[in-house]
């Protein structure tokens, strides 16, 4: 392919090109949100990669132990339907996830205070641009092509 025909691509995209990496990952929303929760549950740190406290209660320890969960730090997740909740959002030209704001995460929110519970850490966001924005770039680049191109 020509070299033109790269930089025609690259100069279409650009007016866009927000809007496809969303919708992008609104159509793996599933596998791209895989990536916060993993960090929270096997972490227990926020969107800042910092470690949510405080840290449980005895009273919490044992009863997440009597679970069979982890104990060792903060997870926000005991049934797993806050993380159900967790949603790719758009707003402005920045994308995050969000959750409902309900009377379960208004507690969360109060409770941990200090910790900002609900969004991508800058590993996250270096993860989610690896595995899915930068595969998606090259084949809109680089459609049925075999060159390898480095971003």
């Amino acid at each position: 392919m020509k070299l033109d025909t790269y930089i025609n691509r690259i100069k279409n995209l650009s007016s866009n090109l927000e809007e496809l990496i969303y919708k992008e990952l609104k159509e793996k929303e599933n596998f791209v949100l895989a990536i916060p929760k993993r960090r929270l549950y096997q972490k227990g740190t926020d969107a800042f990669d910092v470690k949510i406290t405080p840290p449980y209660k005895p009273s919490t320890i044992r009863y997440k132990k009597n679970k069979g969960q982890v104990k060792s730090h903060v997870t926000l997740r005991d049934t797993g339907k806050l993380y159900s909740t967790f949603k790719i959002v758009k707003e402005g030209k920045n994308i995050d996830f969000t959750v409902p704001n309900n009377s379960k995460t208004i507690f969360l929110t109060n409770h941990y205070e200090g910790n900002e519970l609900f969004g991508f850490s800058p590993n996250d966001g270096e993860k989610v641009f690896e595995l899915f924005i930068k595969p998606f770039l090259e084949e809109i680049i680089n459609p049925n092509e075999d060159i390898d191109i480095e971003i």
